[in-house]
């Protein structure tokens, strides 16, 4: 099917009245309802190649002229036929019509190897007594005769005579008798009564010309992207947000009849500005190479991502070239490149003699090699020379949109994929004559009127993908959906790499200042791609495909303290894109991150969480919403926020239907408090920082003695906000610029009260090993001293954490000892996590990340001759014997996972068991190692220890789901616990702060000053969730309930400052098994327990 857009006798050039700048260089049609085609200038016709038609006869035959011959009728469920002769063989044959209207289809033969040797055509003469026909194909002529019809060399004289019934009479006299031309069920033949037979007279003519663009427009109702908008049967890949004049505007893949990735895409825009309820759309990004239709040498316009800067909406995709992509198109293996050369100092776009990229690769395109050509400046009449590499002739030219032009700046043509319509060449179509590099190209355009026009592209591959130290990848591409501009004007759109052969990299970002040059972020360590970037109080949180988010200090430039979502409280399905917004009000006092994605173990059951940030930068997803209609599929998504508070959802439901749900604020965080109260938790002693405009004003009046606020201004026009905790208490004020209402609350993030009776000496477990406030020395001295764990405990401490510094917290390593039970022929191991919950080695389930679940798998143990073991699972998966076997990671991902083939010395681990009274020398003090399979009893209980280089690691007992690093301690027979020893000298109550722990020392005596309770909670340092009521508690015999991840005072290092708080979302990631950190010490605690140690709740 040709496309609506056809120009008859002319083409249209996409370089006049370019501007040199990037400026709007498209005006769209007015928005009506229904399609529109807007009037477009004719182009140059100098290079545009003639073609031929066949027109329907019907004034007479003209001597000389070529015609083709078609049958008048058709057997019943058959089309017409075409006289066909072929070269070399005197029979007729025949070929099927495609249409017999006005104009004939086809032009020429379509089956194999007869295209293009004129085999339809004949050339009617006239002779004395009548016309001869003569073959196109070969020098032979049509005769007729008694029993049919052939060709001859020598002619026959023919009558030709109008018939009818529109068609002409085709006669000889064969025998005395008259003989007519006529087709029936068995071909071409001869017979004795007169048949009609269509003449079609071959008309050279200019084809149809495809214009460059597509100016349809029309209207929506209820959703910008219902079926067939603009055409276009599907869509995918959403990206909606508001512009500053309230309106909503929304983009999308037009994925035309198909839904793949690649193969002829295009990017439809529309816009509403009445709340949703109407939507006028039009097409910025749009390629004629084929027709509205799946071709797989077709371009593809694909992924968008929009950010509104004050008056300007920037939208960026990825553009593949014709016939390339990493999946759907003809060639799905794209080179490694950045499609730029540098040459003579400058980066250049270059252009090669094929598409293919394997053909490219062959001439050294990955190592900057084998292009022909290259482009250079642009000028101010908006071309750009092509010039050839050897010897810099100019041969071609190229205007802003890459179409391509003669020396003469006429342009150039190929046909269109799938008609017989010409468009105009470009250098990202597949039938062009120069190609440019097969690999992804970022595209950016930009429009100061809410999408009514769009400026021209700037391709951002020369900024972002030139100069890389580790090389190029096969694609660098958009994370599509929601861009952001910072707090400082910064542009902010997300990217990701992609390898071939390997899969999805790593997510980064792209940011601006002005729009129009570009800078690349580092990259997050973890497997990322798609992503989404929110700012809350000038830290940047980029949420990414696989599972993963990370923070930026520096407006996006790099990326660090990568967390788990999972881990963090989101039941996110980790192979989809996932969409979050900043919301503008604060929730329960706290800056609000909404976030969409689908939940559980598929693209499906649609959710809005709600997460509140702290002021350490941790996230509580505190509130969540399900998606209606979103159980069954739920993919690709975007947030948005209009002006009122509200929110709309632009998404991916059944058969890829693109659906648009709005949501009041009440539905997605029932009984929350929405307002513009801001709570923000100061730890006495400590200080928060938040980034606020350069306008802040307002926290003059607020009582010094409580906090001490200052305020910085930056160099990118915003200010920094300092806040120092002085005093437990409360203030307020309220911010001129916002009206935001500010109750700071002054308390300890964490704080142990210590009783010490006059003249007496105590030691309280602290985190870390540096005093940060000292005491009143008349109340009490202080030192702090310290003793490794494996002297405390009589073992080494084993580490724990999130990731693989295992930094974050200490436990008995004797806490890691799995029970062996023997059942027939195979073992059932278990362990107790430290909330006493059993759970045992069973390597079943999807993506293994818990190698611990509540069900019993029988675990096979094989001896290796070095004495190490390889644990096989011998349970049922998937109604067969799972057969993999424990694995761990040695590249430095340090964790446990599963593996079916042979993975080296990964899958080897050493068994360690409690080693009796003789103790010997032993590289795990207090601990043996088991030599043999034969040495295993029955209920004994051992250690799993996976060896690499001098570290060991063992398999840490932790319920199921409770993160990859939760079933993991690191064996650190050096680490030391720190305590500090407090001497009591007189009567009073005096602080010490260390490691964020408030210790509240008070020696009993004279009357002691009174420290206001502050308002706010405090976290619990290390002992979990503790119950509602202040309580006092055994230091040696605590065991943590809750999910903090902070360590007990059994002696034990704690997890660092504020760490254990027993709330989802605040400190560090969560853990899991929290109260692993909690194991304790009970002669050390027995020893404190008496001294009147307590742990307060704040």
């Amino acid at each position: 099917m040709v496309k609506e857009r056809r120009i008859a006798l002319a083409a249209l050039t996409a370089g006049t009245a370019l501007a040199l700048s990037w400026t709007p260089a498209l005006a769209i049609a007015a928005e009506v309802d229904g399609p529109v085609a807007a009037v477009e200038r004719v182009g140059s016709t100098a290079n545009l190649p003639k073609t031929n038609e066949f027109h329907k006869v019907t004034k007479g035959i003209e001597s000389g002229q070529t015609y083709t011959l078609v049958s008048s009728d058709a057997p019943v469920g058959q089309k017409q036929r075409i006289l066909h002769l072929t070269a070399g063989n005197p029979k007729l044959d025949r070929c099927q019509v495609g249409s017999a209207a006005d104009k004939l289809t086809p032009v020429d033969c379509t089956i194999g190897g007869h295209a293009g040797k004129h085999e339809h055509e004949w050339t009617v003469s006239a002779v004395e007594g009548g016309y001869t026909i003569k073959s196109n194909a070969e020098d032979v002529y049509l005769n007729l005769t008694k029993g049919g019809g052939e060709a001859r060399t020598t002619p026959q004289v023919l009558s030709i005579a109008p018939g009818e019934h529109g068609g002409y009479v085709v006669s000889a006299q064969v025998e005395g008798a008259t003989r007519y031309l006529m087709h029936n069920d068995r071909g071409w033949t001869s017979a004795d009564k007169p048949y009609e037979v269509l003449f079609y007279q071959r008309v050279e003519v200019l084809p149809e010309v495809v214009p460059n663009r597509k100016l349809t427009t029309g209207t929506t109702q209820d959703r910008p992207f219902a079926p067939n908008t603009g055409g276009s049967k599907n869509f995918r890949i959403p990206s909606l947000i508001t512009h500053k004049d309230g309106s909503l505007l929304a983009a999308i893949d037009a994925r035309w009849n198909h839904v793949g990735d690649a193969a002829g895409l295009d990017t439809i825009f529309s816009r509403s500005t009445d709340g949703g309820k109407t939507w006028s759309f039009n097409f910025p990004n749009y390629f004629p190479d084929s027709v509205d239709a799946f071709s797989n040498e077709a371009t593809a316009f694909i992924d968008p991502v929009m950010a509104q800067k004050g008056d300007t909406t920037y939208m960026m995709v990825d553009l593949w070239p014709g016939g390339v992509a990493l999946n759907t198109a003809k060639h799905q293996d794209p080179v490694n490149g950045s499609g730029y050369v540098q040459i003579d100092g400058r980066q250049r776009l270059v252009l090669f003699a094929s598409p293919v990229p394997s053909e490219q690769r062959k001439v050294g395109a990955e190592q900057g090699e084998g292009y022909t050509h290259y482009v250079g400046d642009f000028a101010a009449d908006g071309f750009a020379p092509v010039y050839r590499k050897d010897g810099g002739a100019v041969e071609r030219y190229v205007d802003r949109h890459y179409y391509l032009y003669d020396q003469n700046k006429d342009p150039l043509y190929c046909q269109q994929l799938g008609s017989s319509a010409f468009v105009q060449q470009n250098v990202f179509f597949y039938k062009a004559e120069l190609h440019v590099m097969a690999t992804s190209y970022l595209w950016l355009i930009s429009s100061n009127d809410a999408g009514a026009t769009w400026t021209d592209p700037l391709m951002l591959n020369e900024q972002v993908r030139t100069n890389l130290p580790g090389g190029n990848a096969a694609f660098y591409g958009v994370g599509p959906g929601r861009g952001l501009v910072t707090s400082g004007g910064r542009i902010v759109l997300p990217c990701y790499t992609f390898f071939r052969g390997k899969g999805d990299g790593n997510a980064s970002v792209i940011y601006s200042d002005d729009g129009v040059t570009w800078k690349r972020s580092t990259s997050l360590q973890h497997q990322t791609s798609e992503s989404t970037v929110v700012e809350v109080d000038g830290v940047l949180y980029l949420f990414a495909r696989h599972g993963w988010y990370a923070v930026s200090h520096d407006g996006g430039a790099t990326w660090e303290e990568e967390r788990s979502l999972r881990d963090s409280g989101i039941d996110v399905y980790t192979g989809c894109q996932i969409s979050a917004l900043k919301y503008s009000k604060l929730i329960d006092g706290k800056p609000a991150i909404l976030l969409s994605c689908p939940t559980g173990s598929s693209r499906a059951n649609g959710k809005v969480y709600v997460g509140l940030v702290g002021e350490d930068g941790s996230i509580e997803w505190k509130y969540s919403h399900e998606v209606p209609g979103a159980k069954g599929r739920f993919a690709y998504s975007c947030l948005t926020e209009r002006t009122d508070g509200s929110v709309d959802l632009l998404w991916e439901g059944e058969g890829d239907a693109s659906n648009f749900t709005h949501f009041e604020m009440a539905q997605i965080a029932p009984g929350a408090e929405v307002s513009n109260k801001r709570a923000v938790s100061v730890p006495l002693y400590g200080s928060v920082k938040m980034k606020v405009a350069a306008s802040f004003s307002g926290f003059g009046g607020v009582d010094g003695s409580i906090a001490k606020i200052k305020l910085d201004k930056n160099d990118d026009g915003t200010a920094t906000l300092t806040i120092e905790g002085l005093k437990e208490g409360e203030a307020t004020f309220t911010d001129a610029a916002s009206g935001i209402e500010y109750v700071v609350t002054v308390a300890p993030s964490a704080l142990e009260e210590v009783k010490v009776e006059q003249g007496k000496e105590v030691f309280i477990p602290v985190s870390a090993g540096t005093i940060e406030r000292k005491p009143d020395v008349s109340v009490a001295r202080v030192e702090m001293t310290q003793a490794p764990f494996v002297e405390v405990w009589g073992e080494p401490a084993a580490a724990l954490g999130s990731d693989p510094s295992f930094a974050e917290g200490v436990a008995r390593l004797s806490s890691a000892l799995y029970t062996f039970e023997k059942t027939d022929d195979a073992w059932a191991i278990s362990g107790k996590t430290a909330v006493g919950e059993r759970v045992y080695l069973n390597l079943s389930g999807g993506k293994m990340l818990s190698p611990n679940k509540a069900q019993s798998h029988p675990i096979e143990l094989k001896s290796n001759d070095d004495g190490t073991f390889k644990l096989y699972d011998r349970g049922q998966l998937d109604d067969k014997v799972s057969g993999a076997h424990l694995h761990f990671w040695r590249d430095g991902k340090a964790k446990f996972d599963r593996c079916r083939n042979s993975c080296g010395a990964g899958d080897a681990f050493e068994l360690w068991k409690l080693a009796g009274e003789a103790r010997g020398a032993s590289e795990i003090p207090g601990y043996e190692r088991v030599a043999s399979a034969s040495e295993l009893e029955d209920g004994e209980s051992y250690l799993i220890v996976a060896k690499v280089g001098d570290a060991r690691y063992v398999l840490n007992p932790a319920r199921e789901g409770a993160g990859e690093y939760a079933h993991v301690a690191k064996v650190d027979p050096d680490r030391v616990q720190y305590r500090l020893k407090v001497t009591a000298v007189g009567p009073g109550t005096t602080d010490v702060l260390v490691g964020g722990t408030v210790h509240r020392i008070t020696v009993p005596g004279d009357p002691t000053p009174e420290f206001p309770e502050g308002p706010g909670q405090g976290n619990e340092q290390g002992n979990g969730q503790l119950d509602p009521e202040d309580q006092e508690q055994d230091a040696g015999q605590g065991q943590g309930q809750g999910q903090g991840s902070g360590q007990g005072h059994d002696g034990g290092q704690h997890g660092g400052p504020h760490s254990g708080s027993g709330k989802p979302g605040s400190g560090l990631p969560q853990t899991g098994d929290p109260a692993v950190m909690a194991a304790g010490v009970s002669a050390l605690g027995a020893l404190i327990g008496g001294l009147g140690l307590r742990s307060r709740k704040r």
